[in-house]
């Protein structure tokens, strides 16, 4: 993601939609201009397809924003 504020921006907490999936994300605040990743592991013990949401809490005016997550856990041959 990208601050394109004018404002430092504060991440206040990730969420996700179950507990088959983990984030990490950055504790210190993104100033305007600078870039910073949210991680999001799945479990992958779980095969098959999946979709999930992860909703991001700041200070931004547009806070909460809804992130979502597709993809497929295929069996080890």
């Amino acid at each position: 993601l990208t601050n394109t504020g004018n404002a430092p921006l504060q991440i206040k907490k990730v969420t996700t939609s179950c507990g088959c999936t983990s984030p990490s994300y950055p504790k210190k605040p993104i100033q305007p201009q600078d870039s910073a990743k949210i991680k999001v592991v799945y479990n992958t013990r779980i095969t098959g397809h999946f979709r999930k949401s992860v909703t991001v809490y700041s200070n931004a005016p547009s806070s909460p924003t809804l992130l979502k997550i597709k993809g497929e856990v295929k069996k080890k041959d």
